[in-house]
């Protein structure tokens, strides 16, 4: 089967630092070697033909994928399936009692039950009048040039009710770090700018590998503060698939840092960074 969850119907979600879920193997061995195999070049996902960066982050959205004649039919079926009313249904047995304890009043919002919402596929502006909208996305971090991560602490977009990221990772891929960093926070959290958060506002408590075949999917909300951990030069490019469901209408806000407080928290983690005691799993 194609469907990143058909091995979920015993995966439990972990609670701290927040709601998530890890599944190895995701996908049939066979399947996921076939998708593997033909997962496209980063001069494809870039599909602007924008230069490289250092350590960057680019991504392919469901609607250039399904269009590109560069993609494998088989990545295109995979695509289509993941911004279908079908894969939203088959999530809700997994996220439904999570979700509703995040959110109590999504459905009274929605005026309709999980069930019942309707879905569309993700387009760039962004705006959409069903319930929720769904995107698949390749997603690539382009080789390092120097030490660096790809993303620190942030919070996605308030209007997102879940992420679900399935690592791509090359056979021959043998670069360090690249892990997912998921943080707990401890103090009133604020954005640094962007959609990072301060630094000092949050300690890592976990850190999940970057391993071929692996979901992890986790609930949004305001305190689901993640990263990514540095990669040393590499050559090597950061492979995954990214899917995500958005509501049609923001369900939480988080303040901005005043600048003086920006300045002197990002100054203040520059010179006294916090011990990292997180697990790896």
């Amino acid at each position: 089967m194609i469907n990143i969850l058909s091995r979920a119907a015993d995966a439990k979600f972990e609670l701290d630092p927040f709601p998530h879920v890890l599944i190895d193997d995701a996908l049939d061995a066979d399947v996921y070697a076939n998708l593997a195999a033909q997962f496209p070049s980063l001069d494809v996902v870039n599909r602007r033909g924008k230069h490289i960066k250092n350590n960057h982050l680019y991504l392919l959205s469901a609607r250039d994928v399904v269009a590109n004649p560069d993609i494998c039919d088989d990545w295109k079926a995979f695509f289509r399936f993941h911004v279908s009313a079908e894969f939203w249904r088959s999530a809700l047995p997994l996220i439904r009692t999570q979700l509703l304890a995040i959110h109590p009043t999504l459905e009274q919002i929605a005026g309709r039950a999980l069930e019942d919402f309707r879905v569309i596929v993700r387009d760039h502006d962004g705006t959409f009048d069903e319930e929720i909208s769904l995107d698949c996305q390749f997603g690539t971090n382009s080789p390092v040039t120097r030490v660096s991560s790809v993303r620190s602490p942030h919070l996605d977009r308030p209007s997102k009710l879940f992420n679900a990221l399935l690592y791509c990772r090359a056979p021959d891929d043998d670069t360090p770090g690249g892990e997912l960093v998921l943080y707990r926070p401890i103090a009133p959290l604020l954005h640094a700018g962007g959609s990072s958060i301060l630094p000092t506002r949050v300690e890592p408590v976990k850190r999940i590998a970057y391993r071929a075949n692996r979901l992890v999917l986790f609930l949004n909300s305001p305190r689901a503060v993640h990263g990514v951990t540095p990669r040393p030069k590499t050559p090597h490019v950061r492979r995954y698939v990214n899917f995500l469901c958005e509501f049609r209408q923001n369900l939480f806000d988080v303040e901005r840092a005043p600048p003086l407080t920006r300045v002197f928290e990002n100054a203040l983690a520059a010179i006294r960074p916090r011990a990292d005691a997180a697990q790896t799993v």
